[in-house]
């Protein structure tokens, strides 16, 4: 099985629980619409088949319907890469900045940004007297 990172260009409602996804990148590997593609969703163990619809040398469309928690992932893709962007352009007006990409570091991360502000001298001044 031949791997490929594809990005996405679109994901819209065809009706209420049935989405259309562009996903842009090497297509290769596809011969004929139909064929199946297995995507990788983060945080879930098994790729999810979904059939190619058509595609050329910029990419390719899948049509899906949202069924589950692996699907109902894919529709909520698109809102949370829009908010990462917003978020990423305001990064810098921020005090701190966690990238969630594992829950254990970002706890870490968390958990050392608590330490210093507790650590700043308007929080210690008190323990140590007037």
């Amino acid at each position: 099985m031949r791997e490929v990172l594809y990005t996405i260009g679109y994901n819209r409602p065809l009706t209420a629980d049935v989405w259309e996804m562009g996903l842009f990148g090497d297509t290769g590997a596809i011969t004929a619409p139909g064929q199946f593609i297995n995507l990788r969703l983060e945080g879930l163990f098994l790729r999810r088949p979904i059939s190619v619809c058509r595609w050329d040398r910029e990419g390719l469309t899948i049509i899906y319907k949202v069924v589950g928690r692996g699907t109902e992932d894919m529709e909520k893709v698109r809102s949370r890469l829009a908010r990462g962007r917003e978020e990423f352009a305001a990064a810098r007006d921020f005090d701190y900045f966690v990238i969630n990409d594992t829950v254990d570091h970002a706890v870490e991360e968390i958990r050392a940004i608590m330490l210093s502000e507790h650590c700043r001298p308007e929080e210690r001044m008190e323990m140590i007297g007037p």
